[in-house]
C-alpha cells in the first residue's frame, strides 16, 4: 500500500487530527485539482463538479474537525 493510500485510509477513519499538507495530498490523489488562493485552497473534482474551499490553518498545521468530515463525505461520494 502506498503512502498516499495509507493517508487516505487514515482520513476515512475520521481522525481527531490531520495535517493540512496530508489533506492536500489525499484530495489530489482522489482526483481533485487544487488551486492556491490568497488565504487558502480550492479543490475541484472535474467529474463530479464538487468544489471544496478551505482556509489554510494557522498558526498550526492541524485541520479543523469539520473540514475532515466534509472531505470524508466528498471522498465517499466518489
Amino acid at each position: 500500500m502506498s503512502k498516499k493510500e495509507k493517508l487516505k485510509q487514515r482520513l476515512l477513519e475520521n481522525p481527531s487530527s490531520f495535517k493540512w499538507n496530508d489533506l492536500c495530498v489525499v484530495l489530489e490523489y482522489c482526483g481533485f485539482i487544487s488551486k492556491k488562493g490568497k488565504d487558502g485552497m480550492k479543490f475541484f473534482h472535474p467529474e463530479t463538479k464538487k468544489l471544496l474551499q478551505y482556509h489554510k490553518p494557522h498558526p498550526g498545521n492541524e485541520v479543523r474537525k469539520y473540514v475532515i468530515k466534509e472531505c470524508v463525505a466528498a471522498i465517499k461520494e466518489l
